[in-house]
């Protein structure tokens, strides 16, 4: 059953709503088991969480931008076995065959994974901590890209010191994260202490870290912060040092952010039509072609 959910041909829709009395989506032992699965090596736009979806919705692009689950690092197998004791089974076997099955997927997908790709995920410390505690297991993994996220130096430490348990990893990507230089210094000595080739550790330019942002929904809140609608306020920050923002400031920054979404809705609609079109030749093929 896990092959079905690992697969990468393969689109999952996750549904988490379930009717008045049931026991939720969330505590149950097999669609943990079909969500940690479906996340392992999926593209991140085939995995939709239709629980998300608006009754409103009225085209696929918007069932995209609702429903497309956020992805996270995969569980390392005894600890997905640890989860598995927290969920509810109608038949308490399938707890101990759904963790050797989340095994089996695990080797096969990750363990045994040449290039493991986690580019542009918004990940952040959080999720490199996880990674950095799989690549032990990761016996062939010769090439980690975790660029574009938001890993900043509590991550890449992390990362850091698992360099030497991963021996056939020879290419990192960690550019365009939130490095500083000091701990790209650190990162690179320990990079060549473990043997690996300089060229192998791409860290190029990296941004400033990340702010945590407070948005304010109530109108309580707003009068309280002094804000307008669709204004963010920096977690922490004194209010007599901080800068009013003006609607139309906001305005214009909730138009670029809709722009944004808009382009990215698109490109992974277009990539989704793309492998559509790719499944229905290999069914026509299959069928028609003997």
């Amino acid at each position: 059953v896990h092959l079905w959910y690992a697969h990468t041909s393969i689109s999952v829709w996750l549904l988490t709503q379930v009717p008045h009395g049931v026991t939720p989506y969330g505590d149950r032992g097999w669609p943990e088991f079909e969500k940690a699965v479906s996340g392992m090596v999926n593209p991140a736009d085939s995995v939709l969480d239709m629980g998300m979806l608006r009754p409103s919705w009225g085209s696929w692009g918007q069932v995209l931008q609702d429903c497309k689950a956020r992805p996270f690092p995969p569980m390392a197998p005894d600890a997905f076995a640890t989860e598995l004791l927290r969920k509810a089974f109608a038949e308490g076997a399938d707890r101990e065959l759904l963790a050797r099955r989340y095994g089996e997927a695990f080797r096969g997908a990750i363990g045994s994974a040449e290039t493991l790709k986690y580019a542009a995920l918004r990940w952040g410390d959080r999720e490199a901590i996880r990674v950095a505690k799989l690549l032990p297991l990761c016996e062939a993994c010769k090439e980690l890209e975790l660029q574009q996220n938001d890993i900043s130096n509590r991550g890449a430490k992390a990362i850091q010191m698992s360099l030497s348990q991963c021996p056939e990893l020879e290419r990192l990507a960690l550019w365009g994260n939130c490095i500083s230089p000091e701990n790209q210094e650190t990162l690179l000595q320990a990079w060549l202490q473990a043997g690996k080739p300089a060229v192998g550790l791409e860290l190029g330019d990296q941004r400033k870290p990340v702010h945590q942002v407070e948005i304010v929904t109530s109108s309580s809140g707003m009068a309280n912060a002094g804000l307008g609608p669709l204004s963010p306020k920096q977690v922490g920050s004194p209010r007599k040092n901080s800068m009013p923002i003006s609607p139309a400031a906001a305005r214009r920054s909730a138009d670029e952010l809709a722009a944004l979404q808009m382009a990215e809705l698109g490109a992974r609609q277009a990539a989704f039509e793309a492998r559509l079109h790719v499944a229905i030749n290999r069914i026509f093929f299959f069928f028609f072609e003997k």
